[in-house]
């Protein structure tokens, strides 16, 4: 399970979705695993749930939330010893 946060300034609500990326934990596990030598990839993302809600008093930014779910696979073999259990 990874979240993805994204904001939007000024506030709009919901007019407009918030794109800019705050944290993208997927982006920084694979980031973390790279500097250790180990290659993953994303194989399958699963988007569970997506909400944006205003924040501050009042309302300065807007902030939104994704949470997905991701399996992730090694790169670096050969996909004949590609194994799944």
């Amino acid at each position: 399970e990874v979240i993805l946060w994204r904001t939007d300034v000024p506030s709009d609500g919901p007019l407009t979705p918030a794109e800019t990326v705050a944290y993208d934990f997927l982006q920084i596990l694979l980031d973390r695993l790279a500097a250790r030598g180990l290659a993953y990839a994303p194989l399958a993302v699963i988007e569970n749930f997506d909400g944006e809600v205003p924040a501050g008093f009042p309302p300065v930014m807007d902030v939104r939330l994704t949470d997905r779910d991701v399996i992730l696979a090694r790169t670096d073999l050969p996909t004949s010893e590609l194994k799944l259990s």
